[in-house]
């Protein structure tokens, strides 16, 4: 048994005993698929920090891409029809320049763990993107009406909003709370909702596949090893999750949604804190 897991679960970057190891994954990798399968993947930015527990940054990295596809896969076959192509398409464009844009200045920036300068403008970048998100919360409930009529965005909008996201995903691994944001006002029903937010992380962290392996070298043939346990459990998790939401009334299920970026907001400004005030941090 001890070299199965030695083999298999618990890598030789592990920094934690197996025991803490295996329990902080399974944690992270619960919350990361519940999520994905009944509330569209926002709140799964919690998840990367806890697995920084007990491994290194490129390991983590590395090892979770694949997690997420999987996770990501396992929430389109839960809804293969429940989607909306309209909000899709309408974000896809400005997300597929966001993602190009970013893989391109990546080559030029040095994103070793030790880069501090790499650090402080990820950290700075999660900072806007949690600022935007608390914003964003704010006014909606300002303006909340009883009869508010669904949002259409224009392509003025959702082009930069979808670039924006493109940015993050590759940055800071934080698109989920603009992708709700961008969502969110446009009222779809909560089926169609994770629906088409599964769709958009299938696809673009498919497409982040190639620069992880040979851009960065973060992917390799041990961190997809080590995280297949994980891949194998990630889709009970978007099932548990899909169980959820067909429980949980509409209007709940928007406070939920505020609710969880608020916390994606409060994760992404702590880890601006934590960056660049490291000194206040005990």
């Amino acid at each position: 048994m001890d070299e199965f897991i030695n083999n298999w679960i618990v890598p030789p970057e592990a920094q934690s005993h197996a025991a803490a190891y295996i329990t902080i994954g399974f944690l992270a990798l619960m919350i990361t698929a519940v999520s994905k399968g009944g509330f569209g993947g926002g709140v799964g930015v919690i998840s990367i920090p806890l697995m920084l527990q007990v491994a290194p940054y490129w390991f983590v990295n590395g090892l979770w891409l694949p997690v997420l596809i999987s996770c990501d896969l396992a929430t389109i076959r839960k809804y293969p029809k429940e989607w909306s192509p309209t909000a899709f398409f309408k974000l896809a464009p400005g997300m597929l320049l966001g993602t190009a844009f970013a893989t391109w200045l990546l080559r030029y920036v040095d994103t070793s763990g030790s880069s501090a300068s790499f650090k402080q403008q990820e950290a700075w970048l999660k900072f806007g993107v949690g600022l935007i998100a608390i914003v964003f919360v704010l006014l909606q409930l300002w303006k909340r009406q009883e009869k508010e009529t669904p949002w259409t965005p224009s392509w003025l909008i959702a082009i930069p909003v979808g670039a924006v996201a493109g940015i993050t995903t590759m940055f800071a691994h934080a698109a989920g709370a603009i992708i709700t944001m961008f969502l969110l006002p446009q009222k779809l029903e909560p089926r169609v909702f994770v629906g088409t937010t599964g769709r958009f992380f299938f696809i673009f962290n498919t497409l982040k596949l190639p620069f992880f392996i040979w851009g960065t070298s973060m992917m390799t043939l041990e961190t997809f090893r080590y995280g297949l346990w994980m891949m194998a459990i990630g889709p009970l998790g978007v099932w548990f999750g899909s169980w959820l939401i067909r429980r949980i009334k509409p209007t709940w299920f928007v406070r939920l949604m505020y609710l969880f970026l608020i916390i994606a907001a409060g994760k992404l400004a702590y880890d601006w804190w934590v960056v660049l005030f490291p000194a206040h941090v005990s």
